[in-house]
């Protein structure tokens, strides 16, 4: 009887400690990436290839801040425009971030699946650029391009282990 108590035991021990590495494996394995086109920008010079964001668009980047004020970034992405960068400034802030600044589609690779495995990462781009890389991380062709009037796009794409799952949700 003393062998059988010690042999569930230890199974059971064994069996929690082999459960909570799991869960601290799968914990670490989970990658999530939040992507939003930037935020609307002053249109009003045509010629200007790199505006700033209209007031619309700076309170916008405040709302994308707000709507995800309980998610803890790890990293925040955006081009070298100012409209990316101002877009995601107040969410790189609030987090004690700075901007990793990134070409049009040149983020993912193997290299920013390393970087990134297992944490929280917002990502600004632009109508074109965005769907790219959604589709790049969830590894086929589903999103097109978003339409020039649309700002409230935001895509979150979820990595556990190989199995991915994506998200958009329209918040305007």
């Amino acid at each position: 009887m003393t062998r059988i108590i010690l042999v569930l035991f230890f199974t059971t021990t064994i069996s929690s400690l082999v459960n909570a590495q799991n869960t601290k494996n799968s914990k670490d394995d989970v990658t999530v990436y939040y992507l939003v086109r930037h935020a609307e920008k002053d249109r009003t010079n045509p010629q200007d290839k790199n505006p700033n964001l209209t007031t619309d668009g700076v309170n916008r980047a405040k709302n994308w801040k707000d709507i995800l004020s309980n998610i803890s970034f790890d990293m925040v992405y955006a081009t070298n425009y100012n409209r990316t960068k101002q877009t995601a400034l107040p969410l790189a802030e609030s987090n004690n971030l700075s901007t990793v600044i990134y070409e049009g589609n040149n983020l993912v690779d193997n290299n920013f699946f390393k970087v990134t495995k297992g944490k929280k990462v917002f990502i600004v781009g632009h109508s074109n650029t965005v769907p790219e890389i959604v589709n790049k991380l969830i590894g086929q062709k589903k999103y097109s391009e978003i339409n020039d009037s649309e700002n409230g796009s935001l895509f979150i794409v979820t990595k556990r282990g190989e199995i991915i799952s994506e998200q958009l949700l329209i918040i305007n």
